[in-house]
């Protein structure tokens, strides 16, 4: 049998030493790769978040979106219990091409709905959407707003006014209209 001499124990060593720092940079990749998935998830669940916090702030985003043509802003307002998104591209055509601007949103008239006005708002819901919403509140609304739009050259400004109903579902706030 041969001995085992310096040189391979060294290089044994070596071997082992460079195994160990493969599995320690591996190891390192992988916690670095689950801390990045965990934060992405967080980022998502907390600031990628649908819904508002209160029915008058689905009111301002609302408007908001619908000023800026931000028809991804808009979508963050539909809970998927409604099936789909809201198409609304070609309003947003419409209200470029008049160079339409909106001011003083208002809301002059909130309502909460009672119990028996939210159950038959769920049992509409199934009804229409085939869905057994667990639908927690709902707000109707009436919001009024002013308007500019220029139509063939020339400026025209009215006010108007917009009702809404905002609904409480998984603890956010959403368009129900």
């Amino acid at each position: 049998m041969a001995k085992k001499t310096k040189t391979n124990k060294s290089l044994d060593n070596k071997k082992i030493k460079t195994r160990n720092i493969i599995i320690t940079v591996i190891s390192i990749v992988l916690v670095v790769a689950a801390v990045s998935v965990a934060a992405i998830a967080i980022y998502k669940k907390n600031f990628v978040r649908t819904g508002a916090k209160s029915a008058e702030e689905v009111a301002k985003i609302y408007f908001e979106a619908f000023s800026d043509c931000d028809e991804e802003k808009l979508n963050t307002l539909c809970p998927d219990i409604m099936g789909e998104e809201i198409e609304i591209s070609n309003s947003f055509e419409e209200y470029e091409q008049y160079n339409a601007n909106i001011t003083d949103v208002k809301i002059t008239e909130s309502t909460d709905y009672t119990e028996d006005e939210l159950k038959e708002l769920k049992d509409n819901h199934k009804e229409i959407y085939g869905v057994d919403a667990d639908i927690q509140a709902a707000t109707y609304m009436m919001v009024s707003y002013h308007i500019t739009m220029n139509i063939e050259g020339e400026d025209v400004s009215e006010d108007m006014t917009q009702e809404m109903v905002a609904i409480k579902y998984d603890g956010r706030w959403y368009l129900y209209n």
